[in-house]
């Protein structure tokens, strides 16, 4: 028998989902009674790829002198 196979989604594939968000909203693809919950939708994803997106700040090192 196989394996089930797992199904995930990654932070690049939410990355990707917001960018055809603006393209779909920039081409006028989506009705002006849609905005708004597109928009509310546009919002949580990006708030969650920023709170799972790792981000890398340069560690300050003293010298011994």
């Amino acid at each position: 028998m196989d394996k089930p196979t797992t199904v995930g989604i990654s932070v690049q594939d939410l990355q990707n989902v917001l960018v055809v968000i603006d393209l779909a909203c920039s081409r006028g693809a989506i009705r002006a009674a849609e905005l708004t919950t597109v928009g509310q939708l546009h919002d949580r994803i990006l708030n969650f790829v920023k709170q799972n997106t790792i981000t890398t700040t340069p560690q300050e090192t003293e010298q011994d002198v």
